[in-house]
């Protein structure tokens, strides 16, 4: 089987395998969060089921559950606390598994911004060097919330969606089940979730094959820049206040800081901004509407034709209409100093905000800012999961800083026994000044849950919903004894 996905309408494309993913976690926090339940099936191109696993796990005891999510996934305290697997157990299981599948199209709903970053944190934490091994080539990861926007934007008719109160159309996965006759048995647990996502996704590759094509195309972030600067102008599906919007794109370059790409977008005329200053330039920069779009290279962006976009208000009102938007992306090509003065004024403006957020993170905060494992760090990560647990203890402090405070903690989650007391202590003190925090903190603490216990307790409590209190009693007791543990670090 050859390493490309084969799309409706296209030839050039070849086969590869789909692979289904969804995570249920105990937040939304992803640098912070515990994974409860994953659940993955592979599919071939042809949308026949090949495998799959469904793992559940207890959740991790350094770390305080939101309500929030916890009703959403319907968990039981029972399950937080006696799941078969612990929670380092669950996250092999799910990295020996992806790493054996081959080549294919992960997909999901909303995966990009959420399941994978999560996913990605879950290795690192984990002590796995390659975080980034889905990510890779020829691997290409898709979102069926992206595709689902862009489905409805393109062809009205081909996805039915409920329209929320304020007129907009709504894109979550059971409300897409529910609407377009998916069978969807559980909403948020993971393995239903999945198994309607993939339907969902056959109809959509159905209906508007371009769409599904396209978004396989920017499935990996090269694939996506080369497809930028490949193409003049392009139609780039946008979704912002509820709705999906048509621009009509011309890349520029590449961020001087972020490496994003950056793009004019055409409904702005280029003469009026030629002559500016780096002062006005910068002003003018800053004002809304923005004539510059940025494209995030690995956030698989829908970036289409360029017919679709110049159909499309405000574009095909402008006058001279095609002809204009090519004078116009012709004039930006032909002025580099301006282009290059932009530039300046992107780079300035990153600097200006790395220097203001001085703030210092502590290392589950720390993935991009730190960049890749050294080799000896990488090394004996490797030797890590290769022995039993009581042989890994001298490695401890063979790692750097962060990845020292990571195996030490896995350590005191797993098999805290083992610890020296002083290391015992060191993670135990850290956990406890975290969870029983008064601070705003970007994590789930004790008094955050009492709050949202609070919040919850008396909304039930108006609806007389006596089910849903009795779990909410059964969450503060486990939460309790989470305070209880680290009154005294």
């Amino acid at each position: 089987m050859s390493l490309l996905t084969r799309t409706p309408g296209n030839r050039n494309l070849k086969y590869m395998n789909y692979l289904v993913a969804d995570f249920e976690t105990s937040s939304s926090a992803v640098n912070h969060l515990s994974l409860l339940q994953g659940a993955f099936v592979l599919f071939d191109e042809r949308w026949r089921e090949l495998k799959r696993l469904d793992v559940r796990c207890r959740m991790r005891p350094t770390v305080v559950p939101s309500i929030g999510a916890l009703l959403v996934n319907k968990v039981k305290v029972q399950t937080l606390k006696g799941a078969n697997l612990s929670h380092y157990d669950a996250v092999m299981q799910i990295h020996a598994f992806l790493n054996k599948i081959g080549p294919v199209t992960v997909l999901g709903h909303n995966i990009i911004s959420f399941d994978m970053e999560a996913y990605i944190r879950q290795l690192y934490k984990n002590l796995i060097p390659d975080v980034y091994h889905l990510k890779k080539l020829p691997h290409r990861i898709i979102d069926t919330l992206n595709i689902a926007r862009a489905t409805k934007l393109v062809d009205d008719k081909s996805l039915k969606c409920e329209i929320s109160p304020k007129g907009s159309f709504l894109f979550k996965l059971a409300s897409l089940c529910e609407k377009n006759d998916i069978k969807h048995e559980v909403a948020h647990e993971a393995m239903s979730d999945v198994l309607a996502n993939a339907e969902l996704a056959r109809i959509m590759m159905k209906n508007v094959p371009e769409v599904w094509e396209g978004a396989i195309k920017t499935g990996h972030k090269s694939e996506t820049q080369k497809l930028l600067e490949k193409n003049k102008i392009l139609s780039h599906v946008a979704y912002f206040y509820g709705k999906a919007r048509w621009y009509a794109i011309h890349y520029l370059f590449s961020h001087p800081v972020y490496q994003w790409a950056i793009c004019w977008d055409l409904r702005e005329p280029i003469e009026p901004y030629l002559k500016l200053g780096y002062k006005d330039l910068e002003k003018a920069m800053k004002k809304s509407p923005k004539f510059l779009r940025t494209i995030k290279q690995n956030r698989n962006e829908i970036l289409l034709q360029s017919s679709h976009a110049f159909k499309a208000d405000p574009y095909n009102k402008i006058k001279g209409g095609e002809e204009e938007l090519n004078k116009r992306v012709e004039l930006l090509d032909k002025n580099p100093k301006f282009l290059k003065l932009m530039q300046t004024i992107l780079k300035d403006q990153a600097e200006e905000k790395k220097q203001f957020d001085q703030k210092e993170l502590i290392p589950e905060e720390r993935l991009y800012l730190d960049g890749f494992p050294s080799d000896s760090d990488k090394k004996n990560m490797e030797l890590f999961h290769k022995l039993e647990w009581k042989d890994r203890l001298p490695l401890i402090d063979k790692f750097t800083e962060k990845y020292r405070f990571f195996a030490a903690t896995l350590f005191y989650e797993n098999h805290p026994e083992l610890l020296p007391k002083s290391i015992y202590n060191e993670i135990h003190r850290e956990f406890g000044r975290r969870l029983l925090s008064n601070n705003d903190e970007n994590f789930e603490t004790v008094g955050k849950f009492y709050k949202e216990l609070d919040d919850y307790r008396n909304t039930f409590d108006r609806q007389g919903n006596n089910e849903a209190l009795q779990l909410l009693d059964e969450y503060d007791s486990f939460v309790q004894d989470i305070e209880k543990r680290y009154q005294n670090a």
